[in-house]
């Protein structure tokens, strides 16, 4: 019987043993994310104020919906291409 040789992150072989303690790990890992990323967000992003968005113009919009795809379901807001 051909047995798999399975290794670690850093190339190193693993014993039956040493597997499941690197599959443990590698869920730990998995499903509970480094919290680095989290804190790397920056904090005076937040949501967009709608008071500095313009208004789209009316060629813009006649551009957009030249580009959508005829035959196709409208959306939510019932408009069909």
């Amino acid at each position: 019987m051909k047995t798999l040789v399975r290794k670690d992150k850093d190339g190193n072989i693993l014993s039956e043993k040493n597997i499941l303690e690197r599959w443990q790990k590698y869920f730990k890992e998995l499903l509970n994310p480094d919290t680095g990323r989290i804190n790397s967000i920056k904090t005076n992003e937040g949501p967009i104020n709608n008071s500095e968005l313009e208004e789209p113009t009316c060629e813009e919009i006649n551009e957009i919906i030249k580009i959508l795809k005829p035959k196709k379901a409208a959306g939510p807001n019932k408009i069909l291409p």
